[in-house]
């Protein structure tokens, strides 16, 4: 049975609290959620949980809204700024890692370029699964890529940041730099190695991958 809250057992309440008592120990006594003896004791705090409950209300109506009013564009052609010279295109992947905005970027890639290359296929002209330019190992799933692929291309290879700009990585081939296909490197993003391999724990332990993969085993 749950006691009437009324004024003069709201004042009786706050007196209680006032001599040492616990809300948790006035919730159990007064049979009511340890909520509402926060609002007694505290009226604001109702006022502050109405407006997070709109706020969450809103942001959900808006991407139900979202959901169900979205119009599919098209997919968006993306240009390959050197598909007439495939050979060009690890020059253009690496000044995209380095960013360089200075008249000597030309110079500047060149030179990683060769560096580059020396730390991708180091042993004796290999990786370390024994892929020889343009060929390189994704460091994330083990499989083969290629550098000269294009843009978009399922064996694509692109250079990631391990620790992203976002997150104050730098512009180190050395320490910095993996070859990863791009469709994981997209996935990726700005997040940090831990967080990405996380996200696909989240992923693999959820109940849509538990039934594809026991799909897959029939």
């Amino acid at each position: 049975m749950t006691i009437k809250i009324n004024e003069e057992t709201k004042e009786i309440i706050k007196q209680k609290s006032k001599a040492g008592r616990t809300g948790k120990s006035l919730a159990e006594e007064y049979k009511v959620a340890p909520s509402t003896i926060t609002y007694i004791l505290d009226p604001s705090q109702r006022e502050k949980s109405m407006k997070r409950q709109a706020k969450t209300k809103t942001l959900f109506t808006r991407a139900v809204h979202n959901f169900c009013t979205r119009q599919y564009e098209g997919k968006k052609e993306v240009q390959d700024v050197v598909d007439e010279r495939p050979e060009r295109r690890p020059y253009f992947m690496v000044r995209s890692f380095l960013k360089y905005k200075d008249k000597t970027k030309g110079v500047d890639t060149m030179t990683h370029l060769e560096k580059a290359k020396k730390i991708l296929w180091s042993k004796d002209g290999k990786d370390s699964n024994g892929y020889e330019y343009p060929y390189v190992s994704c460091a994330m799933t083990g499989r083969r890529g290629s550098v000269m692929a294009k843009n978009k291309s399922p064996e694509r290879i692109t250079l990631d940041h391990i620790l992203s700009k976002h997150a104050g990585g730098e512009n180190n081939l050395e320490t910095n730099m993996q070859p990863l296909l791009q469709v994981i490197n997209e996935m990726k993003q700005e997040h940090t190695t831990g967080d990405f391999f996380t996200m696909i724990k989240w992923i693999t332990e959820g109940p849509q991958f538990k039934t594809w993969v026991k799909k897959n085993e029939e």
